[in-house]
Parts: structure tokens; C-alpha cells; sequence
């Protein structure tokens, strides 16, 4: 089945909105800022990561497109979710930049919730600060080749729904299959401790730019010998 670029079409697709597989449900659509950039859309009912179905996006020549599949489902504010989708693309220089996913927290009205505490410095100290788009963890993989994005998330507690978006961007004459969706609750996971480590050091040794990061690297390998779990480098 093709679909024609100028339309908004909702589509048939299999997501697990539980843990209980599904196949085919309706609730997708094809959405671009500009029917100009919008790629084309078809949607395989026999391809897909485990022959379940897949949503596919095609671009022709030139680096203007921007589009995304889209579903909105409900949550429950203050409960954890794992995500995941697997995704198979041709044609793509950078992946990482041209094929990802996206999960944006809303409301009963589709307008973005905050997080529960407010900040505490900068110009919105004292706000809660908006919860801004998750982006689960892009998977490595070659062209041709199916691999799965996977996040575990945590719904702000105003939230009801998510918004899933699965994006081709930035590419010409690409290919990409999305499979296997899922958005689903979880435990909360187990409270573990982070060891932080600043480095304070002005770099004065050296001519060169090239010459400055060298000097660094003492300092993060003593880091790593107290096992810091994240380093901290000036400006």
C-alpha cells in the first residue's frame, strides 16, 4: 500500500501497549512541518523486525525532509516505563542524526508538564522546569541491519499521556523500517550511588589547541582510579 506525501494519514501498526504482544492497532499518523520536506510513508503488514509489520519512511533526492510516525498513549504520572523500537535503515550517512525516536510527556490537552521539583538556580529558580523530550538510547548497527532503541523512563506526575515519534530527517534517496514498538510499565529501578569528580586545571603548557587536552588525561585517569562514575572538565 502507498501513501501519498501530501496526506496525514492515520495507519495501521503493532504497538504493545502492555506486555501482552498485539499486532496490528490503529492510533498512528504521519506528521512533517512542511508537505514540501514530508518523506513518503507505506506501512509493510509482513515486515518489520519479527515479521509483525513495520512503519516505513522514504525520502527521494536532496537533504529537506523531515518527518516522523506519531502515537499518543496514556501514562500514569510518577510511574516508569521502558521503551523500545527496533529499526532497520539504507542510505543513511549518520543515523544517529537522521533516524531516532523521541518520547514527549503531556497532558490531558497535549501541552507539556513540568518535573516536580523547581530549579534551583538560574533565571527559572524557584520554577519547576519543563520536562523536555526523552531521547532513548540510540542503538549501533550497520545499514541493513535490524537494531532495537531502548530507554527507561520516568513519567513527570502531572503527565497522562506520551507521544512517541519515530523520525527520518536530513537524508536523500534514505530507507528506514520501524518495528516493535513499545512503550511499557515498569518497576522503579533500584536507588544506586554516583561518584562525581571535578578537575580544576588551567592547561598553560603548549602552543596549540591540540596541545591543551593532552593534559587532561593524568587528571581523568586518577578519576577513573577512584572509580568516578562522571568527570567534570572546565570550559
Amino acid at each position: 500500500m502507498r501513501i501519498p506525501r501530501m496526506k496525514s494519514l492515520t495507519l495501521l501498526f503493532c504497538l504493545l501497549a502492555t506486555a501482552a504482544p498485539a499486532r496490528f492497532t490503529e492510533g498512528w499518523s504521519l506528521w512533517s512541518p512542511r508537505d514540501e520536506a514530508k518523506p513518503g510513508a507505506d506501512v509493510s503488514k509482513t515486515g518489520g523486525h519479527d515479521g509483525g509489520g513495520a512503519l516505513v519512511l522514504e525520502t527521494g533526492p536532496g537533504e529537506h525532509w523531515i518527518g516522523c510516525w506519531t502515537r499518543t498513549l496514556p501514562v500514569k504520572g510518577g510511574e516508569h516505563y521502558q521503551f523500545q523500537a527496533w529499526r532497520k535503515f539504507t542510505n543513511i550517512e549518520l543515523p544517529r542524526r537522521s533516524v531516532y525516536a523521541r518520547v514527549l510527556w503531556q497532558d490531558a490537552k497535549g501541552n507539556a508538564v513540568t518535573w516536580e521539583e523547581p530549579a534551583t538556580q538560574g533565571y527559572a529558580k524557584g520554577t519547576p522546569p519543563r520536562a523536555e523530550p526523552e531521547y532513548p538510547q540510540a542503538p549501533e548497527g550497520s545499514a541493513g541491519q535490524w537494531a532495537k532503541f531502548d530507554g527507561h523512563l520516568r513519567a513527570p506526575a502531572t503527565a497522562t499521556q506520551a507521544k512517541i515519534e519515530l523520525y527520518l530527517q536530513w537524508a536523500g534517496n534514505a530507507r528506514v523500517e520501524w518495528s516493535d514498538v513499545s512503550l511499557t510499565a515498569e518497576p522503579a529501578p533500584a536507588p544506586r550511588k554516583a561518584r562525581l569528580a571535578t578537575i580544576h586545571l588551567q592547561p598553560k603548557a603548549g602552543i596549540n589547541p591540540a596541545d591543551k587536552p593532552p593534559q587532561f588525561a593524568p587528571l581523568i585517569a586518577e578519576a577513573a582510579k577512584q572509580k568516578a562514575d562522571l568527570v567534570v572538565l572546565p570550559e
